[in-house]
């Protein structure tokens, strides 16, 4: 018995080590955190897409929940700020409060 759990022990602890050393901490999704982390990272996001980066849209977060409001002229705008805001981490839920004006 004995003969068999210090190789097995072993290589499990191996196993563990290669899946550690793996890790890089770089080139990691951006992980957002705290509320205004998670504003920042919609904002962000907003402002680098084309539909919406001129788009006066309101970002809050509250324990990950974000809600967005403001006015926009096309609900594609809408759609594309709700799908880019559910995207980032640390987000639970997304009231998409926009309204489409023509």
């Amino acid at each position: 018995m004995k003969k068999f759990c210090i190789p097995l022990l072993t290589l499990s602890l191996l196993a563990g080590c290669q899946s550690i050393s793996g890790f890089s901490g770089y080139n990691q999704p951006f992980l957002a955190n705290s509320d205004e982390q998670i504003s920042n990272a919609i904002r962000t996001s907003f402002s680098e897409n084309e539909i919406l980066e001129d788009a006066p849209i309101q970002i809050s977060s509250d324990h990950g929940v974000v809600t967005l409001s403001g006015y926009v002229k096309k609900i594609r705008q809408a759609d594309v700020a709700e799908q880019i805001a559910s995207q980032v981490n640390g987000v639970k839920t997304v009231e998409n409060r926009i309204i489409i004006r023509k």
